[in-house]
């Protein structure tokens, strides 16, 4: 639940729940849905081993002079019931505090805890065994002089930013750098992402497609003994034209795992619609069922690698497990007492 409008420091559920009472409330069904992990304001809401902390509010409560029972009494007066979802244990007095509240009041309206502990608890467990390893091929030959690289390191960091801040903490990354050769050193190879390096090494040779796959294919076959249950994902990103034969390309990149996502990702003349470099990208695209992008600038290399991330966000699983917990609450109060 989150009431209209902004709210400054010292306004916490107690504040909310005064402002959501205010509401002029129609309909039969009226109810609101609360979802915390931690008290509010006041000595009074907080476990009997709770200190402080940063509540400066902690000693003397709500600086309104708000109570659980004042606001809980607003709700009553407009026939609102509540369901309190719950993570852990840190709301558990103030849940007591409201019930006694909801329980004293002469309009009987109710409230309806609702843990969301093993929700997250499943979600977790699906993000375990649902591990990404992302290995990003990056060319790194003569034409990504200068400014180019600059860009590809910028978008390559902000994919990790954006995995990161996605709870994707679990992924696991291998960097291989190429032009005519490759660079893929120990350290770059099925690391945690969040030992993932953020300075890209530029070599500035020629290009060539397939011993930057073949390094690939060595990187994903290293993870799945390292854990079989974890989830490929190509990043192939390439600004230019590569020496070998579309076949030897397409050979290398069928020995990869036919499991895997595969984006292939033209920047600058790459990105060029009928290019050769395009063509190839495409067509690499196409024999893996992947995705082909098209980056002409910087910023289209930036926001390509960050809508690849987001595609593969860990907290989908998180969300639908929480919706369908409050889901099913709601449905159940819906039937069981306005139906």
């Amino acid at each position: 639940m989150q009431a209209s409008g902004g709210m400054d420091i010292a306004e916490d559920i107690l504040g909310a729940l005064h402002r959501v009472s205010a509401y002029d409330w129609n309909g039969r069904a009226k109810f609101i849905i609360v979802i915390a992990d931690d008290p509010g304001h006041g000595k009074a809401l907080h476990n009997p081993d709770a200190v402080a902390n940063d509540d400066r509010y902690f000693r003397d409560g709500d600086p309104e002079g708000r109570t659980a029972e004042t606001v809980i009494h607003g709700l009553q007066a407009k026939d609102v019931d509540m369901i309190f979802c719950h993570i852990g244990e840190g709301t558990r007095t103030m849940r007591q505090v409201f019930k006694r509240a909801f329980e004293r009041g002469e309009r009987h309206r109710q409230m309806t805890e609702v843990s969301l502990v093993a929700s997250l608890d499943s979600a977790s467990a699906a993000q375990k065994r649902d591990r990404t390893h992302v290995v990003f091929c990056l060319d790194a030959s003569g034409s990504m002089t200068g400014q180019p690289w600059t860009d590809l390191n910028t978008a390559y960091c902000s994919y990790l930013q954006r995995r990161k801040s996605d709870q994707g903490v679990r992924d696991s990354v291998s960097v291989i750098v190429f032009d005519d050769n490759v660079v893929c050193p120990e350290e770059h190879r099925n690391v945690d992402i969040t030992k993932a390096p953020l300075f890209l090494q530029y070599t500035g040779g020629g290009t060539a497609f397939v011993p930057a796959l073949q390094r690939a294919d060595s990187c994903m076959k290293r993870m799945n003994t390292l854990d079989p249950h974890v989830k490929n994902l190509l990043v192939f990103m390439s600004d230019g034209v590569c020496f070998e034969p579309k076949e030897d390309v397409l050979q290398a990149l069928s020995f990869l795992p036919s499991d895997m996502k595969v984006h292939c990702v033209g920047f600058g003349a790459a990105a060029r619609p009928g290019s050769t470099a395009s063509q190839m990208l495409q067509s690499m695209a196409s024999d893996t069922r992947g995705e082909f992008h098209a980056a002409a600038t910087g910023q289209e290399l930036n926001a390509t690698f960050t809508k690849i991330a987001a595609n593969c966000k860990v907290g989908d699983q998180l969300m639908s497990e929480v919706g369908k917990r409050i889901s099913d609450s709601v449905r159940d109060k819906l039937q069981l007492e306005y139906l």
